[in-house]
């Protein structure tokens, strides 16, 4: 038996199933609903009072999403319950033709000169992107861009909760064209809006979607800066994804302007960091493609039979329909992009379905595992034990041995994100020398085996 949607955000918030995506703030018709400390929503008791039960601000929510559903009216089919990336008409890998854009964005900068097309051209009237929050440097922040200056600015990713969707109320109410930059969870808020009024949403001109594997919550940041002995309030800016090394090291500019680099690789930070500040929600969220986007992007993690990453400063670029194929060829014409596609790089033949051999070589293989198996396996636990979870509406079988042994191997990593004091040991051990020594070694690990299974693949 499936569990009942919530009446309200809030009762979302206390089952532990609020990804925070903000869509339920502006949806509000009497503006009840705000963000709290955390970017929960909230609102006194005496704004309790005058809520009328329209139900607005639920027809949004990520705690319950129809894949079947939101599958048929975005791509009239469904794919298999392990799929990993969703409906494909291709696969591609490219990278801005302007050099600064390209080496200032996490990636191949794909998106932004997609978006700074797009708009030029007269498609798109403004984006939803998100950028940094301007009292305070250390949160990131969406906003509707509207100039190419606005869109520069939101350039990298931005490791970090977020209410991406926190303007989808004004999006709906406006008549501007519309391009909407987000995560996956982000993306079912989008798409659950679309379903229930298509005629409100057919301003929306194209859904970019960003791969995730999961964020981080918003204390992750100030905690780098404390193992780091850097005052949160010197601090200008942050970047995830800087330098022109990808994929890019940790840095802070501070208002001295000085530049103070916290890790040399954001990969393998990223890495430490998912342990400590895992939010509890995205413990639980299948989608890792952005499988409900018209367009996804994500970094190239495809190893070489060198153990090596070729594709420096690119991005991978899941097309899904043709719209996406006919935005993406237009920027190509017009010189701003270059693409290729990617299966033809690893002479497999391009399908509906991602071919094998480019699961094999990348990051996908581990994230099939992850969200397609081992996170249903924690819902099927947590069903069985009686506790709130996420409804997808897809039919995946009954997780194995296997699958349920890795998924409580999974819960138990996470451990040391639930407590303060454990928190901080293990950021001062992970950003320490010693820590610094472990990521090198890790990498090493990593290169090392991309080899051997290469050299396996030959033989076979």
């Amino acid at each position: 038996m499936t569990k009942t949607l919530p009446r309200l955000p809030f009762d979302v918030v206390k089952d532990q199933l609020c990804v925070r995506c903000g869509a339920c703030f502006d949806l509000c018709p009497k503006s009840l609903i705000r963000p709290d400390k955390q970017l929960y929503p909230a609102f006194s008791k005496h704004d309790k009072a005058k809520c009328n039960g329209c139900g607005l601000c639920m027809r949004a929510c990520p705690s319950n999403v129809d894949f079947k559903k939101l599958y048929m009216e975005c791509f009239g089919r469904i794919t298999a319950p392990h799929d990993i990336a969703g409906v494909l008409k291709n696969v591609y890998v490219g990278y801005s033709a302007n050099p600064e854009i390209r080496y200032m964005a996490s990636s191949g900068g794909v998106v932004t000169e997609l978006l700074l097309f797009l708009l030029k051209e007269g498609f798109i009237d403004q984006a939803l992107v998100c950028g940094v929050d301007a009292k305070n440097p250390l949160r990131p922040n969406s906003y509707l861009a509207k100039t190419a200056k606005d869109i520069i600015d939101a350039a990298q990713s931005k490791y970090s909760v977020a209410p991406q969707m926190n303007l989808l109320g004004e999006i709906i109410r406006s008549e501007a064209k519309t391009a909407i930059v987000g995560l996956p969870c982000q993306i079912h808020a989008f798409r659950k809006m679309e379903s229930h009024s298509k005629k409100r949403t057919a301003n929306v001109k194209l859904v970019i979607g960003l791969v995730c594997h999961r964020t981080l919550e918003i204390d992750a940041l100030p905690k780098m800066l404390e193992v780091s002995d850097i005052k949160p309030d010197t601090v200008k800016k942050a970047e995830y994804r800087s330098g022109k090394t990808w994929p890019g090291s940790v840095h802070v500019f501070l208002k001295n302007g000085q530049k103070k680099l916290l890790i040399q690789d954001y990969k393998n930070a990223f890495n430490y960091l998912r342990m400590f500040y895992s939010p509890q929600r995205c413990l639980t969220c299948i989608d890792f493609t952005a499988e409900l986007s018209d367009l996804s992007v994500m970094d190239p993690w495809f190893r070489d039979e060198s153990g090596n990453y070729p594709y420096s400063h690119a991005t991978v670029v899941f097309t899904r329909n043709n719209k996406a194929e006919y935005y993406l060829g237009r920027a190509v014409a017009n010189g701003n992009l270059h693409i290729e596609e990617l299966a033809k790089n690893v002479k497999i033949k391009s399908d509906l379905v991602l071919p094998q051999e480019i699961i094999e070589r990348s990051q996908l293989k581990y994230f099939t595992k992850l969200k397609k198996r081992i996170i249903p396996a924690r819902i099927k636990r947590y069903q069985k034990a009686g506790k709130p979870y996420p409804v997808y509406h897809v039919d995946f079988p009954p997780p194995s041995l296997k699958d349920r042994i890795s998924e409580h191997i999974d819960s138990m990593t996470r451990l040391p994100g639930r407590w303060e004091w454990s928190r901080d040991l293990g950021m001062r051990i992970a950003f320490s020398k010693f820590g610094n020594k472990l990521m090198r070694l890790r990498n090493d690990y990593k290169t090392g085996k991309a080899k051997f299974q290469s050299r396996i693949r030959k033989q076979s």
